[in-house]
């Protein structure tokens, strides 16, 4: 068959009825991901959500879906520093709204909440549905971290 001067080679057919199946369970390649959780809470008691820099949020964020606490796309949630995108641009630009103490630390639950009630008087209703899943994650870091051992 030829399409636009290529041509395309049919012949060679996959036989999958002789690939040979596994007889691991579903939970081996996912991970057991209530193992451990107590355990957590030692490791990041200087990564607090309500009193950390961005970068430590971010280290906290990644450590968690890497312990497979989170989901993978909380990452992407959890590290965009938008201020840090905007600033290349515009050195003067401030976009976080909290105020932050002399080590650049803030209540990021507080901070998200109150980046996504500013989008919802700007009218963004996808700025402010970003902000609470930013917000809604911080909290179950939070909860995460803070979990007692069973």
């Amino acid at each position: 068959m030829k399409i636009a001067n290529t041509f395309l080679n049919f012949t060679k057919l996959y036989d999958f009825k002789n690939v040979k199946s596994s007889s691991l369970r579903f939970e081996q390649f996912v991970g057991n991901r209530e193992k451990n959780v107590g355990s957590i809470a030692n490791k990041y008691e200087k990564y607090d959500p309500r009193n950390c820099t961005f970068d430590e949020f971010c280290v906290t964020i990644k450590t968690l879906v890497k312990e497979e606490k989170l989901a993978s796309h909380d990452i992407l949630l959890g590290t965009l520093d938008v201020e840090k995108s905007f600033k290349r641009m515009n050195p003067s630009f401030k976009y976080y709204m909290t105020s932050t103490d002399s080590e650049g630390r803030r209540n990021w639950v507080d901070e998200f909440d109150a980046l996504a009630n500013r989008e919802l008087a700007r009218g963004n209703m996808l700025g402010y549905k970003r902000h609470m899943e930013r917000k809604e994650l911080a909290v179950k870091a939070l909860e995460l971290i803070n979990q007692s051992p069973a």
